[in-house]
């Protein structure tokens, strides 16, 4: 059962949070081998890429709402029927709102790109001095 949740959770963590396998592995403290045939077996690149393409954003649902709104306010304008205020209130208040829930997405989404974009690359210099020690023999006085 144990080992399901961390599958689970790995594959929540890949998908979802956008993290590495080795990120995964150092998190979960599982080893990356087994996270990659998780991956492999389970098929998680197609499980992220269908939860990519699920997400709505919410400024593309108030963008539908508010048209489809509008549409019937003027469908109703062309038939000569009474607007009511509470109707165009709403519309007025959905695409005000429009502006401030795209520019908030935004934002998340530049904050996420500098994450995978600020990731180091190569060794840290905990790997190096390890490998200096176990593999070269080099030890430092302290």
């Amino acid at each position: 059962m144990k080992k399901r949740a961390l599958a689970k959770d790995a594959l929540e963590l890949y998908a979802e949070k956008f993290m590495t396998l080795s990120e995964i592995a150092k998190k979960l403290k599982v080893n990356e081998k087994t996270l990659y045939r998780w991956k492999k077996a389970d098929n998680w690149e197609e499980k992220k890429y269908k939860f990519i393409k699920n997400q709505s954003s919410l400024h593309q649902d108030l963008f539908r709402l508010g048209y489809v709104l509008l549409k019937s306010i003027k469908n109703d304008m062309a038939i000569g029927k009474k607007i009511e205020s509470a109707r165009m209130y709403f519309a007025m208040k959905i695409f005000n709102l429009l502006k401030v829930v795209k520019g908030y997405e935004d934002e998340i989404a530049a904050e996420k790109r500098k994450m995978v974009e600020t990731k180091p690359k190569g060794l840290s210099q905990e790997t190096i001095s390890e490998i200096e020690k176990s593999v070269l023999g080099i030890c430092y006085e302290k």
